[in-house]
């Protein structure tokens, strides 16, 4: 598979594994609570996400990178809920926030082999 094909599969994993996760965290958020504490939760639970979602839209590296770290916050809850409190909704959850960050990774990477695929077919100029 050639560099442009990963990065195609990569940014349509990420975009698909990104609303997935936002609409798991929106979801658990509607059937847990309905007050103005649960709607405070929901947005420190989701502006995080939603911080990036511009850059990601664009195809940012950079914003690729720093979604996989904050990424590692939301895996580390999914997986605490998951041992405290067993449940199908916490196991999408933790399945979505780790396809994210696997394929936002994977995005860095695939546009890394593209950099270095283009770097290798340009012609090196003779001194």
């Amino acid at each position: 598979m050639n560099p442009t094909a990963h990065i195609r599969l990569s940014r349509k994993l990420t975009l698909t594994t990104y609303g997935a996760l936002l609409v798991m965290l929106v979801s658990n958020w509607r059937v847990d609570n309905s007050d103005q504490l649960a709607l405070d939760l929901l947005l420190i639970a989701t502006l995080p996400l939603l911080a990036f979602l511009p850059w990601i839209l664009k195809g940012s590296n950079r914003a690729h990178i720093g979604l996989g770290c904050i990424l590692l916050v939301y895996v580390t809850k999914a997986v605490l809920e998951l041992a405290l409190q067993p449940g199908f909704a916490v196991i999408l959850e933790t399945i979505a926030s780790l396809a994210l960050f696997f394929s936002a990774l994977y995005y860095v990477h695939a546009k890394h082999l593209l950099r270095n695929s283009l770097k290798n077919d340009t012609p090196a100029s003779d001194p």
